[in-house]
């Protein structure tokens, strides 16, 4: 805890372990080590190799687990990422974009523009043959299913089973409240 920029308490990580409080240090406690015993100090030593042992069985848990998951990356097929899987700059400036319009029933299609944090989790776009086309813009949440990549839709409509398995995973949720149903690929 700080207080007028000095510290009146905090933790001595050379005495923390697993089987007290100990550790923790106040502005006007007297050092630990000053009277602590070697059966202290080896006490402390041994809690703290076990750590490093313990850190090191979880790395050699994880390698594991990468392996296993680097052999079944071979196997996987390969289709566009989910979108809350999408990274925030996923959509890049003047990429082609398609968009579905429920109420309309089909999909638009239009480029990647400058607006309201566009790159930053958010996509701006202007479409062809609707909405705004200069000096004003569209756009939604880089997470939401019905705006992708033209090379996303082009990927679909090429492989509708993957559509099929992608829509499973990527309208399992309500968006601004309500469920969505999943876009009809191939209706322009």
């Amino acid at each position: 805890m700080h207080r007028y920029n000095y510290c009146i308490s905090g933790n001595c990580r050379l005495q923390k372990n697993s089987y007290s409080d100990d550790y923790k240090i106040h502005w006007d406690d007297k050092c630990y080590f000053l009277t602590a015993s070697q059966s202290d100090i080896l006490n402390l030593i041994k809690y703290h190799e076990f750590q490093i042992q313990e850190a090191e069985r979880g790395i050699e848990r994880r390698n594991g687990n990468i392996k296993v998951l680097k052999r079944k990356l071979a196997d996987a097929p390969k289709r566009p990422d989910l979108p809350d899987n999408r990274s925030s700059n996923h959509f890049k400036m003047g990429k082609e974009i398609a968009v579905y319009f429920d109420e309309y029933k089909k999909w638009y299609f239009g480029r990647v523009a400058p607006g309201y944090r566009s790159g930053d989790g958010c996509v701006s776009y202007i479409l062809r043959g609707i909405g705004p086309q200069s000096g004003s813009f569209w756009g939604c949440g880089v997470c939401t299913p019905i705006v992708m990549l033209k090379s996303e839709y082009d990927f679909f409509k090429k492989n509708p089973n993957e559509y099929k398995i992608w829509c499973e995973r990527a309208y399992d949720k309500d968006f601004n409240g309500k469920r969505m149903f999943a876009a009809p690929i191939g209706k322009e």
